[in-house]
C-alpha cells in the first residue's frame, strides 16, 4: 500500500470517528475506535505462532489498521469476529468501523465511506463438477456459503440452489477438496488465493 492510499484511509477513518452512531453503546466515549474484522481469510483469520499453542489474529484488515495507526497517530482496537457478529455489531453501533464492501441489505444503518476489499463475487467449481456456465447452477448443485454471510443471505431464497452453510471459508475449501460441494462462492481476491493451491481442484 502506498503512502497516498494510507493517508486516504486515514481521512476516511477520521471522518468515521466523527459520525454519530446508533445503538445502545456510545462509540464516542471510547478511547480508541473499535474495528470489527470479519473472520474471513485473507481479511482476518487466526494463526498459530511457531512454538506456541496460542493463536494470534492476523490478516489484511489488521495490516491496514497498523498502517492507519502509523500515519495518523490514532490507536485502533481491532477485534476478529465471526461474520454474523461483525455485521450485526456494526449495524447497531457497537463497533466504530467495519471493513466490507457496500451492501445495504447485509449492513444497514451505516454510512459507507469507501470500498475496501473485494467487490466482484466469483464461483469456484471443483474439477469434475460439470459446472462450466452460470446456467449449470440451475441443476440442483450443492454450493457452499459462509453461514449468515453476504452470499448466504442474498442467495438462500433461490430454490434451485442447494445451499450448504458453513462456519468459515477454510471449511468450505476442505469440503470442495473432498468433493462434498460442487462449488463454493467467494469474492474475487479470495478466489485467486484458493486457485493458487496446486493440485486440489
Amino acid at each position: 500500500m502506498t503512502i497516498r492510499n494510507a493517508l486516504n484511509l486515514c481521512i476516511l477513518l477520521v471522518y468515521a470517528i466523527t459520525l454519530p452512531l446508533s445503538g445502545v453503546l456510545n462509540a464516542t466515549e471510547r478511547k480508541a475506535p473499535i474495528l470489527a474484522v470479519i473472520d474471513f481469510y485473507p481479511f482476518g483469520y487466526w494463526s498459530k505462532n511457531e512454538g506456541s499453542k496460542e493463536k494470534e489474529a492476523k490478516g489484511m484488515a489488521f495490516d491496514i489498521a497498523d498502517i492507519i495507526e502509523k500515519y495518523s497517530g490514532i490507536t485502533i482496537d481491532a477485534h476478529l469476529m465471526s461474520t454474523p457478529r461483525a455485521i450485526r455489531s456494526a449495524s447497531i453501533g457497537q463497533n466504530d468501523l467495519l471493513f466490507s464492501y457496500k451492501d445495504d441489505l447485509m449492513v444497514p444503518n451505516v454510512t459507507w465511506l469507501g470500498n475496501v476489499g473485494c467487490l466482484v463475487p466469483l464461483i469456484v467449481p471443483r474439477i469434475g463438477s460439470g459446472i462450466t456456465t452460470l446456467d449449470d447452477l440451475n441443476k440442483n448443485k450443492k454450493i457452499g456459503f459462509v453461514r449468515l454471510g453476504c452470499f448466504d443471505v442474498s442467495r438462500k431464497e433461490r430454490s434451485y440452489i442447494k445451499s450448504v452453510p458453513l462456519n468459515d471459508n477454510f471449511l468450505m475449501v476442505k469440503m470442495l477438496i473432498r468433493k462434498k460441494n460442487r462449488c463454493n462462492r467467494y469474492q474475487q481476491c479470495r478466489a485467486k488465493r484458493v486457485l493458487k493451491q496446486p493440485g486440489h481442484y
